[in-house]
């Protein structure tokens, strides 16, 4: 079903949950969202979409792709972006990789592991942060982001998206 786009900012400042099996309902309303705004979107995360759970479409040269729980396992070429989103007004810079590894459940719920370059890692890493407000990274620790431990899991709080998104 296609939702509307959440642009209420206490909604998009909460951290998701990890999703479950049964929020594959999640990944098809993301889907037809996304196909929705294709003229003016190339990616959305859950929470754009009223969702807090740990999920995220973008699209990819070859597909829309949505991922549960995705984790980048590692990334290299750092690099300042510029970009826009559907829930914000305006443009804002940020820091990318053009080259990222992410581990995640697929729509069949399987567990993969793809390597994207370029602009959809770009699309793939504003998503993610955007609906997790964590980045979960086994490889790197960027400069950027702080650390700690949840639940024994390592976790990290983009700054930059909390800067965007409180003022």
């Amino acid at each position: 079903m296609v939702k509307q786009i959440v642009r209420d900012t206490f909604l998009l400042s909460q951290s998701s949950k990890e999703a479950a099996k049964a929020d594959i309902g999640t990944g098809i309303d993301l889907m037809d969202t996304l196909r929705a705004n294709s003229d003016r979107c190339v990616g959305l995360a859950a929470n754009m979409i009223g969702g807090l759970k740990g999920d995220i479409i973008v699209h990819t040269e070859a597909t829309d792709l949505v991922m549960f729980n995705p984790v980048i396992t590692n990334r290299s070429d750092k690099y300042e972006a510029c970009e826009g989103c559907l829930s914000m007004d305006g443009l804002r810079k940020t820091v990318r990789f053009s080259e990222i590894d992410v581990r995640f459940r697929d729509m069949n719920w399987k567990i993969r592991t793809m390597h994207f370059s370029g602009y959809t890692a770009q699309i793939l890493l504003r998503d993610l942060l955007h609906n997790q407000v964590k980045l979960q990274s086994v490889a790197h620790r960027p400069k950027d982001i702080g650390y700690s431990k949840v639940h024994g899991i390592k976790v990290g709080l983009n700054l930059q998206l909390l800067t965007l998104i409180l003022f």
